[in-house]
Order: structure tokens, then sequence, then C-alpha cells
């Protein structure tokens, strides 16, 4: 789960939907903020979160979420 920082902004007019092959489906806003993986980090970059996902995202116990 995306939980956005002191220092994110959602980017106004900025949104995104995805539809997959196998029916699951996710959609939300976009953030800008300063986002660390595996000890890198990078600064203002773009973060889609999910504000809807389909039943399938749900339903999928071994999906912990897409990066």
């Amino acid at each position: 789960v995306y939980k956005p920082s002191g220092n994110a902004s959602k980017i106004a007019g900025a949104s995104w939907d995805i539809s997959y092959g196998d029916g699951s489906s996710a959609s939300g806003d976009v953030y800008q903020d300063t986002v660390t993986v595996g000890g890198v980090t990078a600064q203002g970059q773009a973060v889609e979160a999910a504000s809807k996902i389909s039943d399938q995202f749900v339903q999928d116990k071994n999906n912990e979420g897409l990066l």
C-alpha cells in the first residue's frame, strides 16, 4: 500500500487506468514523491497510487501488489 510521504504532492489532473488480459484492472491518482527501492532513492518520482482495484486483485492470495 502506498503511503505518501510528508513531501508528496498529488499531480493535478493526472490519473491512470489499466486493464490486464486476465480481466483484472486498477485505477487511481498520480503523486510526485521521493521513492526508495532496494537502497536506491529517486526524488520527484511519479507514483501511480491505486484507489480502485478489481475483485481479481483482492481474490488472488499470491498477489502482494505491483511495483
